[in-house]
């Protein structure tokens, strides 16, 4: 359920996550809830079937969450240089890992 992902996202900020630098709060939500990515594919066409089949698959592995990790980090990282702060990307690689795990 995304609500519950971003609802857990939001806590770990307010745990402490927030301290890991501007864009981390944001970085922890979307992380939270970027292993679930794998539903995009019911409106391309692919259908429910092939969401149960895949659900839980490489996103959620740990090699899967690795990589999210550091992508999400680096694309956070560039938004918040982009909106004038400056976002470390090694901290928001760790709030992405995270929210992710």
């Amino acid at each position: 359920d995304n609500i519950t992902h971003t609802l857990c996202g939001f806590a770990l900020a307010r745990a402490g996550g927030d301290r890991l630098g501007p864009g981390a709060t944001a970085t922890l939500v979307v992380a939270a809830n970027l292993p679930d990515c794998d539903v995009v594919g019911i409106p391309l066409g692919l259908g429910p079937a092939w969401f149960l089949c895949h659900h839980r698959g490489i996103t959620h592995a740990v090699l899967g969450l690795a990589v999210e990790a550091v992508l999400l980090g680096v694309v956070a990282a560039g938004i918040a240089r982009a909106a004038g702060r400056e976002g470390s990307v090694p901290r928001l690689i760790a709030a992405a890992a995270l929210g992710l795990a």
